[in-house]
């Protein structure tokens, strides 16, 4: 790769995709309770745990593993107190998982090869199943081949054997499911096709893996009509009758090698019937099937049997969102792991017995289920644009689609809010006795009083606390056992079992400064010198006799963590008004001792000395001094406990106002809170340091609160408010807010001060009926009727979010691309529509296409005038004050008329169906369907548009923008991003109206465009943005992909940086594997060798390698391993979040 171009990027993924590929159910880390397994698309690994109390879903890691994972499947061997994984992944290895909850993340345990990487029809892997007594697995491809291997345990290890190989040529494979057999042979069946030139017959087709003679073989075939394509195992051995269900359309039958084929009917709501997902709950004594139709109704099928199946009973259970995986917990959960949108978590109320058995139904809201949590998601998302730095996604599909604003930051449920007499400037909150289990009082600072509450279940002010409440306060602490301490400008009060000592510094001198722990005070006066007290057993106060002196005014001080098993902290952290940060040592054997001394980039404003974890896991701490700055700058700078030395320093900028630091305690663990312009907390995820701004109130100050009812809350003033609230989850720094759309959302649109978003469905009824409760349709989805459209124009207020006006679309009209745009004659903006009728899909035809112009009014559209097309555009953009249209191979120029609009030019290009355009100056950048871009100059002369450069390679194009005048980034159909350049020279020759050739070049433009940089996704694009993500960041590329991803390309600006985050690069893909076996350079050159990009999800893997690996990379960089950690974060801060 060429370290010298002239364009480079740095890849971050700000949110992996929220499509599953599946989900599996099991005790994985060794414990009583289940967790959920959750494989994303492509591949990354989410492990989730249930509250069964709380009934909510809380994500315990994620592991990102570059590769596309095809199947996932449990099993527990035999003895075993776990369950383990078993993954098939484009790497062509079979791959045996465990988790390690200690450090976070999935052990490999076997990786077994059985075919080439990449993804084929014939190589195995597209499905795979466990033996329910966990003995063997089988996966098999879609064509052919099928395998079974053999799984055991060597005391501690886990084995897996050779494959054993069923193939059996011309067979395709639909369906896969391992049977219930108990302890005998392990039985396999399989929903299969075989084919000569054309499909023949299909049959569920059983196999036994014979154990004694290690061999696979063909045991029965049963056949079934082609409209099968689902197959459900049921229980056996003791607690059921063995066989499985073979589901089809509007059908069910009971398949077993030894027993009778029993069939029933599916009901029918307004469509046929095929399931799409199964789960098989199992009680005491007894089971039932719960099946997914494709339209979200689940049917609860129950047999019922003696020796042999005699019936198949089915009922209408309820609907839920169409799932790509069920399952059920042993506490009485089912979550719903959805194909689109929020994933669901629902407890079951009743088992639905009463319910009739009729073979039709008409659908109700939930009876026997009740939602009790909801995680959002956002696929598909379809299109997004950027508004300052929040992304406006368009996500979900017909009657759950959304537009989704995510705001960095994490979401805070308000618990209690009121008012206070003035804007407080300071708070508190504490214990009475080191016994205490919640906070007794809430102490509030004003600019020249003090205000004391109890915290009970009222809050009331306190009279007789003994503080001093004509004088702001600096510090509250509860010392020792049972003594409080007030610290104020003119003394110190301590209180001590009802009794009141004073400590008062010398005449005419302040108190500036002070800071505590449950067994020492510091205080700075404002002479400068340093007073530092402890606290003895019986809870009195010792001054130390020495004072030290500072050359400078302090501004700030902090005491620094007590470790535990230990009473009192050696460390002091002074900061001064000469712009430094002082470390002191108050060990009882050198008291005062000056050990470090840094200098800041201004004053510090704040001062905390926290100790955070290493990693989320909290298994090792570091000691950090937060330093908040005047200037707005938060500081963190690692602190040796031993000697004092500082290093290692990190900046983040958090506003233009000077930071303010507290402590919080959220997930168990103790987190540094800033405040600035907005209220920020810090804290680990995985194994990087993130400040992530809450979605809340500017805060003035905050701090921990702990009640009964509340015990792990925040108190914060802002105003003259106060506040007490919790985080809701501190896991998701991208806060979502959703407004609900009509129909699958086609493009939205963005004006002075509303989002015009166009939707379109095919095959609903239409048009929407106006006096159905919008959540009708949400939970039940639209009535279907082929060949019809549902489409409408929907207004949304940019700033609230609110939908302020809808224009549905009649006369089977549908809406597929929209334009804002300000004709050069007209001193108001137009909203142009392009929309189709009686379009058909395949083929590709309609009977008329329009170009709807609406003028805009106060958060309404008012329709003006249509102009008729003879095809459908799918690209629009305003050109030189006119509208700009692509329409098939073909772009024309239209300006505003009094009837319709009036088409000024229209030249034909080399390209087959134009889906994007973007324009700059007299340049138009034409992105094709299938022939990549398109480089295009206007000649006012001629008054055509000519095309003098296009692309070496034909690309889908999904997406794209340009980065300037001469570069465009782009996506592609198969997950690739790429950059292209035009060539300075022909870029020059363009701007010149004789300057260019106009003859083509083997069929082409007569120019090519640069390749600069190519990566691949792994997940197709649908928008890319330019703009700064954090305050005072770089300029960056955010985009978005189908199934839910979210992330950015930033420009990498230095030689030196893309030096260096290259040989890194290189370095984590020697040393850094994947669990699947899968090569990270061949997963990101999946089509087109990488070029000009570097993956910086894979580069951040580097916090989490053991430390002898950390050091070996550094030591071939030449850095220390902080330096190199300290670079990866600075980009990130700098790039993103």
């Amino acid at each position: 790769m060429s370290l010298d171009p002239s364009l480079f990027l740095y890849n971050l993924t700000l949110l992996p995709p929220t499509a599953a590929v599946a989900a599996i159910v099991g005790q994985f880390l060794g414990q009583k309770h289940q967790e959920i397994i959750v494989a994303r698309s492509p591949g990354v690994l989410e492990l989730w745990k249930p509250d069964h109390h709380t009934g909510k879903m809380e994500r315990v890691f994620r592991h990102n593993t570059f590769a596309t994972i095809r199947a996932l499947a449990s099993f527990r061997l035999a003895g075993a107190t776990r369950e383990h994984i078993a993954v098939t992944s484009d790497s062509g290895h079979m791959t045996l998982l465990e988790c390690d909850l200690k450090h976070q993340t999935f052990t490999q345990l076997r990786l077994e090869p059985y075919g080439k990487t990449g993804i084929r029809r014939l190589t195995p892997g597209e499905y795979l199943v466990a033996d329910p007594k966990g003995r063997a697995l089988m996966t098999a491809a879609i064509e052919k081949n099928k395998l079974v291997y053999v799984v055991n345990r060597n005391g501690d290890e886990v084995t897996i054997s050779s494959p054993l190989e069923a193939n059996r040529a011309k067979i395709l494979t639909f369906a896969l499911c391992a049977v219930d057999v108990g302890y005998e042979n392990p039985l396999f069946a399989a929903l299969e096709c075989e084919y000569d030139h054309e499909p023949s017959s299909y049959s569920v087709t059983f196999y036994e893996l014979d154990l004694g003679l290690n061999h696979v073989l063909k045991k029965f075939s049963a056949p079934v009509d082609a409209s099968f394509n689902y197959l459900v195992s049921i229980p056996g051995g003791s607690d059921g009758p063995s066989g499985v269900l073979a589901f089809g359309k509007n059908s069910v039958q009971y398949i077993h090698p030894n027993n009778p084929t029993i069939s029933a009917v599916l009901p029918q709501r307004d469509s046929d019937t095929y399931v799409v997902a199964a789960v098989v709950p199992k009680m005491k004594n007894e089971f039932f099937v719960l099946v997914q139709s494709q339209l979200g109704d689940l049917f609860k099928l129950t047999v019922e049997y003696a020796d042999s199946v005699t019936a198949l009973t089915i009922r209408y259970f309820d609907t839920i969102p169409v799932c790509k995986s069920l399952i059920v917990l042993k506490r009485g959960f089912l979550y719903a792991e959805t194909e689109t949108g929020a994933k669901h978590f629902y407890q079951f109320e009743k088992l639905g017995d009463e319910a009739s058995t009729s073979p039709t139904f008409h659908p109700k809201p939930l009876d026997n289920l009740a939602l009790v949590d909801v995680i959002e998601a956002l696929n598909p998302i379809t299109g997004a644009l950027l508004k300052g730095s929040d992304i406006v996604a368009l996500c979900g599909q017909s009657a759950r689609s959304a537009v989704k604003k995510l705001t960095h930051g994490l979401e805070v449920s308000e618990l209690v809010s009121s008012n206070l007499p003035e804007a407080a400037q300071r708070v508190w909150t504490t214990k009475l006795a080191r016994v205490d289990e919640y906070d007794k009082y809430l102490v509030l600072s004003f600019a020249a009083s003090t205000l004391v509450l109890s915290i009970g279940e009222t809050v009331e002010e306190v009279a007789d606390s003994g503080f001093l409440l004509t004088s702001p306060t600096l510090a509250v602490q509860q010392l020792g056992e049972r003594a409080l301490v007030q610290i104020h400008e003119h003394g110190i009060r301590h209180l001590k079992h009802g009794n009141l000592t004073e400590w008062f510094p010398p005449a005419g001198v302040r108190i500036a400064v002070a800071t505590t722990t449950p067994y020492q005070i510091a205080i700075a006066l404002s002479n400068r010198e340093i007073v530092y007290f402890e606290i003895d057993e019986a809870d009195n106060l010792n001054e130390y006799n020495e004072r030290a002196e500072m050359v400078s005014s302090v501004t700030a001080m902090s005491l620094g963590d007590v470790a535990p098993g230990k009473l009192r902290s050696s460390l002091l952290a002074i900061g001064c008004d000469d712009q430094t940060l002082r470390i002191v040592s108050v060990d009882p054997t050198s008291t005062m001792e000056m050990l470090s001394v840094q200098v800041l980039a201004s004053n510090p404003a704040n001062l905390r000395l926290l100790a955070l974890p290493d990693t989320e896991a909290a298994v090792s701490f570091t000691l950090y001094a937060h330093v908040g700055l005047e200037t707005g700058v938060y500081v963190r700078t690692t602190v040796d406990e031993l000697t004092g030395q500082l290093s290692d320093s990190r900046t983040y900028f958090l506003g233009p106002k000077p930071v303010t630091l507290s402590t919080a305690v959220v997930n168990g663990h103790v987190t540094i809170m800033a405040f600035s312009t907005r209220a920020w907390m810090g804290h680990v995820v995985g194994s990087t340091f993130k400040l992530t701004p809450l979605v809340y109130h500017a805060l003035a100050d905050g701090c921990a609160f702990s009640s009964e009812d509340c015990p792990l809350g925040m108190v914060g003033v802002h105003g003259t408010a106060l506040t007490i609230f919790t985080m809701v989850n501190a896991h998701d720094d991208l806060n979502i807010t959703s407004v609900p759309l009509r129909y699958t959302p086609r493009a939205i649109v963005e004006g002075p001060k509303s989002f015009y978003v166009i939707g379109a469905d095919h095959g609903v009824r239409s048009p929407y009926q106006e006096g159905v409760d919008p959540e009708t349709y949400r939970a039940f989805g639209y009535e279907r009727k082929p060949g019809s459209w549902g489409s409408c124009l929907e207004v949304i207020d940019s700033e609230t979010l609110e939908t302020t006006d809808t224009v549905e679309l009649q006369h089977n009209l549908a809406a597929f691309s929209a334009c804002h745009c300000h004709f050069k004659l007209h001193q108001e903006a137009f909203l142009i529509v392009a929309v189709s009728q009686n379009q058909t899909l395949a083929p590709n035809s309609s009977s008329a296409s329009f170009l709807y112009t609406y003028k805009l009014r106060d958060g309404k559209v008012e329709f003006l005038h249509s102009t008729e097309l003879e095809a459908i555009p799918l690209a629009m953009a305003e050109f030189q004050g006119r509208l700009l249209v692509g329409m098939k191979d073909t772009l024309r120029v239209y300006e505003m008329g009094q009837k319709q609009l009036l088409r000024k030019t229209s030249s034909r290009l080399n390209v087959t169906q134009i889906v994007k355009l973007a324009t700059q100056g007299m340049r138009v950048i034409v992105g094709d369907v299938r022939q990549s871009v398109t480089f295009c100059v206007y000649r006012p002369r001629e008054n055509a548009f000519v095309a003098f450069a296009d692309d070496t390679i034909a690309r889908n194009t999904t997406a794209m923008t340009m980065l300037d005048y001469d570069t465009v980034i782009g996506g592609d159909k198969f997950g690739n991003v790429w950059v292209v350049r035009c060539p300075e020279t022909t870029s020059r020759l363009s701007d010149d109206e004789h300057g260019l050739v106009d003859t083509a070049f083997l069929a082409g433009a007569p120019h090519r465009v640069n390749a600069l940089c190519h990566f691949h996704l792994q997940d197709v694009p649908t928008s890319f943005s330019r703009g700064a993500m954090t305050m005072g960041g770089l300029e960056t590329v955010v985009y978005t992909g189908i199934q839910g991803l979210v992330g950015v390309l930033a420009p990498i600006a230095t030689k030196h940086d893309v030096a260096f985050f290259t040989k890194l690069e290189t370095a984590m893909r020697e040393n850094f594997e994947s669990i699947t076996g899968r090569e990270h350079l061949i997963f990101r050159g999946y089509y087109v060798p990488v070029k000009g990009v570097v993956d910086g999800d894979l580069v951040e893997m580097y916090g989490v390698l053991p430390g002898s690996v950390k050091a070996k990379i550094a030591n071939s960089l030449d850095r220390s391993v902080k330096e190199v950690e300290r670079k990866v974060s600075e980009m990130r801060t700098r790039a993103a979040f």
